[in-house]
Formats: C-alpha cells, structure tokens, sequence
C-alpha cells in the first residue's frame, strides 16, 4: 500500500498510509446516500405536515435549501470535522497537508471549488486519473490545494488524549512542572503528533526516531534541557501532568 511522508512544524516526520481509490469512492458513494437519503426524509416530512401550504414561494425556499446543503455539504463538514465527511469518517479516512500543517479553510475550499472539474462535470473520471496518476494520489483539487486524503484510527484527537491523561498507572513519576508553560493548542499537536507516530506506517526503529524528535521539539517547547524519562514515557508524562496541572488549578479557582 502506498504512503507520503510528511514534515512538521516541530520537525517530525510522520508516514502516513494513503487512502486507496477505492476507499475514496467508497466515501463518496456513503455521503451521497445519506445525503439524498435524508433529503427524501425531510421532504416527505415537508409535505406531509404542510401539503396544504407547501407551494409556491414556499416551495421555492425549500428546494434552494436543499441544493445549498447539496452544494455546501463537503466543504462544510471537511471544514467543521476536521477532513473528514461521514463516509470518510466510516472508512477511517481524512484530507491531510502534504506539507504537515493542519488544513485550513482555503486547503479546502479549493477542493471544494474543484469538485466542479474532478467530479461534477466529468462524472468523477478526472478524478480518478489523476489519482492514479500522481504519486500522492491526488486528485486536481488536492494538488490545488496541497492536500491528499490517507488513512487514520477512528478516534478523535481529544478521546486520545484522555485516555492518556487519565491512564494512572505510575502518575507520580518524574513530575514535569514546566507544563505549565503549555498551551491547549501545543497539548494538542503534542498529543496528535504522539498518536501518529505509535499508529503510523513505521518500523521500530524509525518509531523510535520519531519518539525522540518528537520528545527533543517538546523539551525545548518546556525550557528543559534534559530528563531521565524515556522518550515515549516522557511525552506520555507531559499529558498526564498537562491535565493534573489544569485540574489542580481549576480546584484553587473554584477556591477563589
């Protein structure tokens, strides 16, 4: 199967799997079943409930409604859910930059823009093409925009996250009070970058390469210059202490 690797921000570079086309089109076929699916339902429940009213501008209003959430749908879910559409997130798949940095509006927006060519209007043959074709499997919006679609867990940055800080297990162990330094977004991307790099396409000893970059970006985002925890078991600490420090203030706040 194929796969991209990727550099970010703190110099880390993850690989990723890509999404096969057939996983890509398995999405695509799942959101629009659903979608004109719950058109129907709501349609139905229009006319039911106000078929002696339902015409004219009323009707108008309804179906420019349902083109624009048609219209809308793909760039707002990617958008909102973080790359990923109901099909995508079903088949465990999700739009990425190739450059590393979270996709932003415009990375998806143009997508969104070029469906027009890549789908709409060539039945989804310019699409396929140029997925084939490109080393990244890329269709036209994605090159555009600098994205490909791979392949992720089905579990949110935040759920990971949890399970971590809330993983007890020796949590008294080499207390990181430097955390306080942090921030949500740098937990975050700490956390994420974590999880791709124990869940990504790699061996043991570029995971633990990966580990040790990813723990080397970190203590220098804390000020430390060394510690006697293990790369992973360090990173794993830093969450743990992360969300003891933010509950402990939170108590002395409710104190106040």
């Amino acid at each position: 199967m194929s796969s991209i690797s990727v550099e970010t921000s703190q110099n880390v570079q993850i690989n990723y799997q890509l999404a096969t086309l057939g996983q890509r089109v398995g999405a695509f076929l799942i959101d629009i079943v659903l979608l004109y699916i719950s058109i129907f339902i709501v349609a139905v429940a229009f006319l039911v409930s106000f078929s002696s009213v339902f015409g004219g501008e009323d009707s108008l209003y309804f179906f420019v409604s349902m083109y624009l959430i048609v219209a809308f749908y793909h760039l707002g879910m990617e958008y909102f859910f973080n790359g990923q559409s109901v099909g995508k997130m079903i088949l465990g798949i999700k739009v990425v930059r190739i450059d590393g940095e979270e996709p932003g509006f415009s990375n998806y927006f143009m997508r969104w823009m070029f469906r027009l060519v890549d789908i709409t209007l060539t039945s989804g043959v310019a699409a396929i093409i140029s997925i084939a074709l490109t080393d990244k499997q890329q269709r036209i919006g994605d090159i555009l925009g600098g994205t490909t679609v791979v392949r992720v867990r089905n579990q949110t940055a935040s759920k990971r996250f949890h399970r971590i800080a809330t993983d007890d297990s020796d949590d008294t162990a080499g207390r990181i009070a430097e955390v306080s330094r942090l921030t949500d977004t740098d937990v975050r991307k700490i956390s994420d970058m974590y999880h791709k790099i124990v869940s990504g396409d790699h061996d043991y000893y570029a995971r633990a390469k990966l580990m040790i970059q990813l723990k080397t970006a970190t203590m220098k985002k804390l000020g430390l210059s060394q510690t006697d925890l293990e790369s992973k078991d360090f990173i794993v600490q830093v969450l743990k202490d992360y969300r003891n420090y933010h509950r402990s203030g939170s108590a002395v706040n409710d104190e106040l």
